[in-house]
């Protein structure tokens, strides 16, 4: 198996470790939270008391970009 899927494998674990290395960077020069954190911040601890209540104050929706970009071109080509 490992054969099969080693450059995939390869891949990932190069996209995994560059991720890391530019999240680590960034919490080393960016001290202070940014623009809607805090907002964030709370909506997560919600979710991670699995309180699903929306903070009003949050704009965007969850997963609004990333479905944005898995969403065939089609959809949007009226906007």
């Amino acid at each position: 198996m490992w054969h099969r899927h080693r450059q995939a494998l390869l891949v990932a674990g190069a996209l995994a470790a560059t991720v890391a290395y530019l999240v680590a960077l960034m919490h080393e020069r960016v001290r202070l939270p940014y623009m809607d954190e805090p907002f964030h911040v709370r909506q997560v601890c919600r979710y991670l008391r699995f309180d699903a209540t929306w903070d009003p104050l949050l704009t965007t929706l969850p997963g609004l970009y990333a479905t944005h970009r898995l969403a065939p071109a089609r959809c949007f080509s009226r906007c």
